[in-house]
């Protein structure tokens, strides 16, 4: 699975004139996809869905990757075999998208592994770890001691 940056490597070439102004590359030939960087970012919040799960994502990028073969198509990147590219970032967030794509990769490798269906999802685990590290800090550190060791005298914030 490449993402972004990932997906691009894993295209025939990469023709970056921009960032890096390298000039043409190969990539790993492993998707039929070209990545042509351009001066224009894209910022972007795509939708779509797979295998019915919608999904929702972020994109920001200079490379723009075109497929240029009949292959799967995959979140506006492509899949070829178990090899998976996309620019979306995020969407491994979508928690039904996410454990249907994970079955499938598992089914594909021999493997029994499913999801659980009751397991909790990405927002409810994400909140969970942020209030668990807010708690630790709470309880853990002196902030005012700490806050106060960036105004000493002479001694910038950062």
């Amino acid at each position: 699975m490449g993402i972004c940056g990932g997906y691009q490597m894993l295209g025939a070439t990469i023709s970056d004139e921009v960032e890096a102004r390298a000039g043409r590359l190969a990539g790993l030939d492993l998707l039929p996809a070209q990545t042509t960087f351009a001066a224009e970012k894209v910022l972007g919040r795509p939708s779509g869905s797979w295998r019915g799960h919608p999904v929702t994502a972020y994109e920001i990028h200079h490379g723009v990757a075109a497929v240029a073969a009949e292959v799967e198509p995959f979140l506006d990147g492509c899949r070829v075999g178990q090899v998976w590219g996309t620019m979306w970032h995020g969407a491994f967030e979508n928690d039904e998208f996410r454990r249907s794509w994970l079955t499938e990769v598992a089914t594909a490798v021999g493997s029994a592994w499913r999801p659980v269906p009751d397991a909790p999802g990405y927002q409810s685990r994400r909140e969970l770890m942020i209030d668990t590290l807010a708690d630790a800090i709470d309880t853990h550190l002196d902030l005012d001691l700490l806050l106060a060791g960036t105004r000493v005298a002479g001694a910038r914030p950062r």
